[in-house]
């Protein structure tokens, strides 16, 4: 699909309001640190607005759509897509909100694993410090914004 400048930013738009840039972190004690990183981006919306979100995944060309309950989801996890096409497209599109700031941490994240910086323990604890910042608002809600910080004891 053509990349038309009012398409992208659209898809800044929605970002804004209905997107999320995360780092999951699981435990895994086949890494040398016991956890790993798992980036995604991802929109979510009610299943009714399904048709914006398949002519996203046409436009990007990568990620999958999945559906729970009322809402549609679309979602790019897969690291190389983040790297080659995501990235790149925000950073290109500037995002306006406070998601500028989680998709400035998410990059600098990406960037540290791209770079396989992330596996010593210094830059791990510096990768829980960005992202520890980033979806403020969301881990509030949930009451989750000290539980990984706990694992290596930064400041909540």
């Amino acid at each position: 699909m053509k990349k038309s400048s009012s398409f992208c930013n659209y898809i800044c738009g929605l970002v804004d309001g209905e997107g999320s840039f995360n780092i999951s972190i699981q435990s895994d004690i086949t890494h040398r640190n016991r956890y790993r990183l798992r980036p995604a981006f991802s929109i979510g919306l009610h299943k009714a607005d399904k048709d914006i979100l398949h002519e996203i995944v046409l436009f990007f060309g990568c990620g999958k759509l999945r559906t729970t309950c009322d809402i549609i989801k679309y979602e790019v996890s897969d690291f190389g897509s983040l790297a080659k096409i995501i990235i790149p497209f925000f950073t290109t599109y500037q995002l306006r909100t406070k998601k500028k700031k989680d998709f400035e941490s998410f990059e600098a994240i990406c960037c540290l694993m791209k770079n396989k910086i992330h596996l010593s323990d210094e830059s791990f604890k510096n990768i829980l410090r960005l992202r520890s910042q980033m979806n403020l608002a969301r881990r509030r809600r949930r009451n989750f914004a000290g539980g990984v910080a706990q694992l290596v004891n930064l400041p909540t």
